[in-house]
């Protein structure tokens, strides 16, 4: 995170934020340096790396406080900048606060070809949560009637609503209002927020389709295609590719499915805990038609992947071990759970390949990875038949 020493208000808002994912010494750390910034030691602790000026919000040819006030309407703004990990849609995420340390909203930018498109996507998403659901969408918003013809409103579920959304000197940017963040003595998540995740899938209704016949699966299949003929793409990963695109295709296609709102990046680090209600954000994966069962499965692999620190092939195979209680826990029938594991993998190759086609960086240990995930999502299954682990 880059923010500037002067700026108390930007550090203490944007690092007392977090999210369910964080364990208690990150928390903890974070906490500190928030205190640290509010009372202004953190410039006694450490001069500034870099100066303000390098930073390129308040001089250069972009002036980003004019977009600042203009989006939030008032002068008095401050502002941290995160990037995150290393990883093919990585993008800066301006943290936007008033100088006293009043969190007000943060603003996505999308500076190449796979990021404006993320962007532009959650974008058209948040505005159709907005208009169609009747999901509350931040604290105002939690508050507003529903008006007529519209789904009743999700309860335990908070979205960011969208500010603006537009572009801004050649890149795509959009500004989403502040939805909060859990507290810094709350454990991390690490089970499926159940009741959330049924009522968000169908919060925009359901409709049942074989998986062939879905645009889902349509345009999972064509963005498969054109990875698996990518020349940027290893000979050894294109094979694996395709032997499992082959393998929904024909074991799945006729499976008749639940389709409603995916969010499809449904993990802790995209939630929060206020109360009974659920924060969550980072919508630019979703679509309005996704199978449900889909980000409970999701959520199962990325939490033994990433937050109980499972080698890949231990978080695969936890996952199909458990696909029956995770499939029961989103409301979808337990005979889909093969199928759902399956998408879920095709979706994390995807995404990884479709950053190494446009030249973004991944990790080496990402990218060995992939290759053996895909081949072990074809043996899984017999594996489990026979009672051993592949």
């Amino acid at each position: 995170m880059v923010l500037s020493l002067g700026e108390r208000g930007a550090g203490w808002a944007s690092l007392h934020r977090h999210s369910d994912a964080a364990p208690l010494k990150v928390r903890v750390a974070r906490e500190l340096w928030a205190w640290a910034c509010r009372t202004g030691l953190a410039g006694v602790i450490f001069s500034p790396p870099v100066t303000d000026s390098a930073v390129g919000l308040r001089t250069g040819s972009v002036p980003w406080p004019d977009l600042m006030a203009e989006v939030f309407g008032r002068p008095d703004l401050a502002v941290a900048i995160s990037v995150g990990q290393l990883r093919p849609q990585i993008k800066p995420i301006l943290h936007v606060s008033t100088k006293a340390g009043q969190p007000l909203g943060h603003i996505k930018v999308g500076w190449n070809d796979v990021t404006r498109s993320l962007v532009r996507h959650e974008a058209a998403i948040l505005l159709a949560l907005t208009g169609l659901s009747g999901l509350p969408n931040d604290a105002a918003g939690a508050d507003q009637p529903a008006g007529a013809g519209r789904v009743p409103r999700v309860a335990a579920l908070r979205v960011p609503r969208v500010l603006h959304h537009g572009e801004w000197y050649g890149r795509d940017v959009l500004a989403v209002s502040d939805v909060g963040g859990s507290p810094w003595y709350r454990r991390r998540r690490t089970s499926l927020p159940a009741s959330a995740t049924r009522q968000a899938g169908r919060a925009l209704g359901v409709d049942r389709a074989a998986l062939g016949a879905s645009t889902f699966w349509s345009d999972l299949f064509a963005r498969a295609k054109r990875l698996v003929n990518h020349a940027a793409v290893e000979p050894g990963i294109s094979a694996d590719l395709a032997a499992l695109l082959d393998t929904v295709e024909s074991g799945h296609a006729a499976t008749e499915l639940d389709f409603g709102l995916m969010h499809g990046d449904w993990a802790p680090w995209n939630m929060a805990s206020l109360g009974q209600a659920l924060a969550v954000w980072d919508w630019e994966r979703s679509r309005i038609r996704g199978p449900v069962g889909f980000d409970s499965a999701f959520f199962r692999f990325q939490v033994d992947l990433w937050i109980r620190g499972l080698r890949p092939e231990q978080a695969l195979w936890r996952s199909r071990c458990a696909l029956a209680e995770t499939m029961a826990a989103s409301g979808a029938p337990p005979e889909v759970g093969p199928v759902m594991l399956r998408l879920v993998l095709l979706e994390v190759a995807l995404r990884q390949l479709e950053g190494v086609a446009a030249g973004a960086p991944v990790p080496d240990r990402v990218y060995r990875a992939l290759s053996g995930l895909l081949r072990q999502s074809l043996a899984v299954d017999g594996a489990l038949a026979q009672g051993r682990k592949p």
